[in-house]
């Protein structure tokens, strides 16, 4: 695996003087997502002038604008204005200064309305200005970074593009102006012709620190100079590179919404089930101040894994800051049955649960058309103790990510056992990620009967819910010793598909007194019916009805005695509803050192036939596998295959799971018959076959995992995987 990664030393910003023209010490170029910004057309690779050219998108409050550029002639221009790109530092800025028949300018300024903590305007942080390199006129449609009077290596962060041929003057003073790129198409063309139109106002004072830089603003009509808002500048929502050096455009992405730095580790694990190179990069974006940053890129070979830990004290995420991580990706070539990475995300970064971590597998939103709507049923019931002084701390969180380059509205309902909904709603800035504490809204007894949630947006996005618990010795200060235990899980909310069915491949009953849950939440306003089925391994089950009311939360015991299974049993859960409803798994397990955690995820109520999962084997650990066709001759055949950290690729013989039926399978052992003890990705490829001809094979799966009491984990599966043929064992080689 082939990898680079990016740290951005921000040093003090300076202003360029307006009127004068502003490249960087020379930095590897960064690749940033692009086929999900904006709502323009993907461009023409045929419009470009060399296809090996990369491309650029501003997304702009007026409309996409597509920049090619030109490393052949002017590679150290390019690479300082795709540096600016790929950390993130051209969004949320405006256009500065417009003069009509000459240039848009950019680069220099930013403003924020969006109630983050530093809203108003700001200066962009630049880097050490590069070396000019002027090799080609300043004609229309050209784009060049601007430089201060008398000095041709000063160019940083600000760029223009000339609306006119302006060869005749800036090619022929200070050096000459270097020109690294243009607008791409005539649709692009069209948009910057569009903004020609617009008025100009010298806001010298509404920004004092930079006065001498706002004398000739373009604003959009019915602008209010005494309450600026970003929707009347030219305002750049968002800047990504949509298409690296003869790549392609990235047409994957995976996302987890929920991540914080703390005092401890935090993995990334990636694997590429693929017989071609997949390339990647990892971006972090925050809930506040700048928005994004590229933290990590690279090429991952064929069938191979990797991992990035991020520790206190590696300065690639801001302290302090909540954030959300996007992996995006592109196959170099289609390959054998082509899928995407795969990732999953493990921290233990909150300061009182450092010794619990949260798993969970990336979001793969490609696969799911529905993003707006979200649910989720299950936290788990306080622990009782009989020792008045241990004081428990239960910190639900319910976070989401904006996957569109446009603000929205995110409206969260709480649902409890025996009262009314609560909602609250949050406004949501373009491409941020956003969160609630559940704890916040309810207090003391209250938040007992809380039993889960139901998320919408008025714009996509990702949602996902984490928890805390901390029990607290009160009569041992704080710092000596409090702390007695500390649990953490995080999981995927379920995206709301309008199934009345669903499953969960890994319950098991408690063999503690305090027993396992399945909570479910109904979000209808009648009362709906649940018919649940706990499966074991010979396919025989169980089965119960539960009344939910309208509007309510219910919590089903999986009570061990009761129920007729043993305590610890693996059991495979499957409800089907007169209405769609939410459900969770709230589990605990003891593990062999006595101790134990906590363990949740979201029910799927979309099965996955291509199950991808990333992280290391850990003793004990086993794959469950669920069949949730009930008609005779739905048999699937699956495959495990295993993507080793030193890229080389195993798998088993093939397994076949009947109509509602389970398999548990030793992960690790499975693993080890491959003769690689190296950390491995996992995926799970299954087909079915009715008359010769492939038919939808879903398959629901989770992944156990239990290291002596460090960490539980149950991973849910990446959603609605592609369908895959097994017929071609070439991708056994």
């Amino acid at each position: 695996m082939r990898s680079r990664f990016l740290r951005s030393t921000r040093h003090a910003a300076r202003t360029i003087s307006p009127g004068t023209f502003a490249d960087c010490e020379t930095l590897e170029p960064r690749i940033v997502l692009s086929a999900f910004t904006g709502t323009a057309p993907l461009p023409d690779i045929g419009s470009l002038e060399d296809p090996g050219n990369p491309i650029v998108r501003l997304v702009t409050t007026f409309g996409d604008i597509d920049l090619e550029m030109f490393p052949l002639t002017s590679p150290r221009t390019v690479q300082n204005f795709l540096f600016y790109v790929d950390t993130g530092r051209y969004d949320e800025t405006f256009s500065h200064r417009f003069v009509e028949d000459f240039v848009f300018q950019f680069g220099g300024f930013g403003f924020r309305d969006d109630g983050n903590t530093s809203p108003g305007f700001f200066e962009v942080p630049t880097e050490p200005p590069i070396q000019n390199e002027f090799n080609r006129s300043n004609t229309e449609r050209t784009l060049s970074f601007a430089k201060l009077g008398g000095d041709p290596d000063s160019a940083d962060s600000q760029w223009f593009i000339n609306l006119g041929d302006n060869s005749a003057n800036l090619d022929n003073q200070n050096g000459g102006f270097s020109v690294f790129g243009r607008v791409l198409d005539d649709r692009s063309w069209d948009v910057v012709q569009s903004l020609t139109t617009f008025a100009t106002v010298d806001l010298t004072s509404a920004a004092p620190p930079f006065s001498s830089a706002f004398t000739d603003v373009p604003v959009a009509p019915g602008f209010d100079r005494g309450d600026p808002q970003e929707a009347f500048f030219l305002y750049v929502i968002d800047a990504e590179i949509i298409r690296p050096s003869a790549g392609q455009f990235f047409d994957q992405r995976l996302v987890y919404p929920d991540g914080f730095r703390g005092l401890t580790d935090t993995r990334v694990v990636i694997s590429n089930p693929n017989t071609v190179n997949a390339d990647f990069q990892i971006i972090v974006r925050y809930e506040a101040d700048a928005r994004e940053e590229v933290i990590g890129a690279g090429t991952i070979n064929p069938h191979g894994n990797f991992t990035l830990t991020y520790q206190n004290g590696l300065d690639l995420i801001r302290q302090g800051v909540p954030y959300s991580l996007e992996i995006q990706s592109y196959l170099n070539g289609g390959g054998f049955n082509p899928q995407p990475i795969s990732a999953e995300f493990l921290h233990a970064d909150n300061f009182l649960a450092r010794n619990s971590t949260i798993a969970e597998s990336f979001f793969n939103p490609e696969r799911i058309g529905a993003l707006r709507a979200w649910g989720f049923g299950g936290v788990p019931a306080a622990e009782p103790s009989a020792n008045a002084d241990l004081v428990q701390a239960r910190r639900p969180f319910i976070v989401w990510q904006n996957l569109e380059a446009a603000d929205g509205t995110v409206f969260v309902t709480l649902y409890r056992t025996d009262a009314d909904p609560i909602v609250e709603s949050f406004d949501l800035d373009a491409k941020r990620r956003g969160g609630m504490s559940v704890a916040s809204i309810f207090t003391g007894a209250d938040l007992q009967g809380y039993v889960g949630a139901r998320v919408t947006s008025t714009v996509d996005i990702v949602a996902a819910m984490s928890y805390y618990e901390n029990i607290i010795d009160s009569s041992i200060p704080v710092g000596q010793g409090a702390l007695q235990n500390a649990a953490a899980f995080g999981t995927l909310l379920a995206p709301q598909l309008n199934s009345p069915r669903g499953a969960l491949a890994d319950v098991r009953p408690s063999r503690v007194a305090t027993p396992s849950h399945i909570t479910f939440v109904n979000p209808s306003s009648e009362v709906a019916t649940v018919t649940l089925s706990l499966v074991r391994n010979d396919g025989s089950f169980v089965s119960r009805q539960i009344a939910i009311g309208a509007e309510r939360g219910t919590a089903f015991a999986l009570d061990a005695a009761a129920l007729g299974f043993e305590p610890g049993e693996s059991l495979t859960a499957y409800y089907a509803a007169t209405f769609p409803v939410f459900a969770h798994y709230a589990g605990i397990d003891d593990l062999p050192n006595g101790r134990y955690k906590r363990t949740g995820a979201a029910f799927n109520t979309a099965a996955t036939s291509n199950a991808l999962f990333a992280a290391g084997a850990l003793a004990n650990e086993r794959l469950i596998v669920f069949n949730p066709a009930t008609a005779p001759g739905a048999s699937v055949n699956f495959q495990v295959q295993f993507h080793f950290a030193d890229e080389t690729f195993g798998a088993g013989d093939l397994f076949t799971v009947a109509p509602f039926q389970r398999l548990e399978i030793d992960l690790a052992a499975l693993a080890a018959e491959q003769g690689n003890d190296s950390t491995f990705g996992v995926a799970i490829v299954s087909e079915r076959r009715v008359g010769g001809q492939l038919v939808p094979s879903p398959l629901i799966v989770s992944r156990y995992r239990a290291d002596n009491g460090v960490e539980v984990v149950q991973s849910s599966p990446t959603l609605a995987g592609s369908l895959l043929s097994l017929n071609d064992r070439s991708i056994l080689a």
